[in-house]
């Protein structure tokens, strides 16, 4: 028989503070630009924690998560996604504290 919700549920760090202390572990162990943001899927809140690839490298076996084996999933009660982008693609999409930038779409 499968656990009850609330037996799953961990008290979560203020997002503030949870994304904080993410960002300077990812600082310590990503050699790359790094971003964390909050979000939801089938499984409820989730931190997403991102990090871009190295220039010119594709997604095949380019992960710079993976010599990072211990990495915390769950973090300060937070369930954690690893994720990663092309070069660049962090500074074009997302501001400084891991909102979507806004965009304008173009007079036609």
């Amino acid at each position: 028989m499968g656990l009850k919700a609330d037996a799953r549920k961990h008290e979560k760090a203020d997002k503030k503070v949870a994304r904080e202390a993410m960002m300077r572990l990812l600082a310590d162990k990503v050699e790359s630009r790094i971003n964390v943001k909050f979000d939801s899927d089938f499984g409820g809140p989730v931190m997403n924690a991102m990090a871009e690839r190295e220039p010119g490298e594709d997604h095949d076996g380019h992960n710079p998560f993976k010599d990072w084996t211990d990495r915390p999933s769950p973090f300060m009660g937070w369930r954690v996604v690893y994720t990663h982008y092309p070069d660049g693609y962090l500074a074009v999409f997302y501001d400084s504290d891991g909102t979507y930038k806004e965009t304008v779409e173009a007079e036609a």
